[in-house]
């Protein structure tokens, strides 16, 4: 596990690159993420039931649909349960369009967590490269070629809080392609909150060393003013 050090090491990595004022760091482990601020939402859409197949949520395909602090902005939202052919285990979110699952984080908010992964049927649908877009009003943190689980047997946390104060979530983009079918990536369990600790856990990650970690490449985009 990386220690504080190392996080202080990948921060000035980021100062290199201009990005002074980027201050995310990742967690792995979500009662970690947890106890570093103070939850105001936690939404895992249960509401939809455990016999839910596949429900477009609100009613209308293609609409804007907000929940839990964020608007789901996805060409064509779906809500799929363990009922259906696919068996995730827990009502998940995807795209129901094979393009990329979109969201809006519609307060300031410094901590941000999910649960993540992907459905397909194998050999048809070979297992995906993921892209992880964390969006801030600083920039974005794109974490690319990423390995994560198939949803019918596990689910993977992926957490992230901003340290500095001037730094808050607005969204994010998730991008899935497998070959030579492309896979759904989706997404619950979606916690958001205030970041309320001086300094990062020892037993977190720094997003740079999460990312090589995990086999992917961490690009920074800042934001243009």
């Amino acid at each position: 596990m990386v220690q504080r050090t190392d996080w202080v090491l990948s921060l000035a990595v980021w100062l290199a690159m201009g990005m002074a004022d980027a201050t995310v760091v990742q967690f792995t482990d979500r009662a970690t993420f947890a106890a570093q601020g103070t939850l105001v939402y936690d939404y895992d859409f249960s509401d939809f039931g455990s016999s839910n197949t596949f429900t477009v949520p609100g009613g209308v395909r293609s609409a804007p649909w907000y929940r839990g602090g964020i608007t789901y902005r996805s060409s064509l939202n779906m809500v799929m349960g363990p009922a259906a052919w696919f068996r995730p285990i827990a009502n998940v979110i995807y795209n129901d369009e094979w393009a990329p699952l979109r969201g809006d984080i519609e307060e300031p908010l410094s901590m941000f967590g999910f649960d993540i992964g992907y459905f397909g049927r194998p050999p048809v649908y070979a297992p995906p490269i993921v892209t992880v877009e964390i969006h801030t009003n600083v920039g974005d943190y794109v974490l690319s070629d990423l390995t994560i689980p198939y949803c019918d047997t596990a689910l993977q946390f992926m957490g992230f809080a901003t340290t500095g104060s001037a730094e808050y979530f607005t969204g994010f983009t998730f991008r899935c392609q497998g070959a030579p079918d492309p896979s759904h990536a989706v997404m619950t369990d979606v916690a958001l909150g205030t970041f309320q600790s001086g300094v990062p856990e020892p037993s977190s990650l720094s997003l740079l060393a999460a990312c090589v970690a995990a086999g992917g490449v961490l690009t920074l985009r800042r934001r243009r003013k």
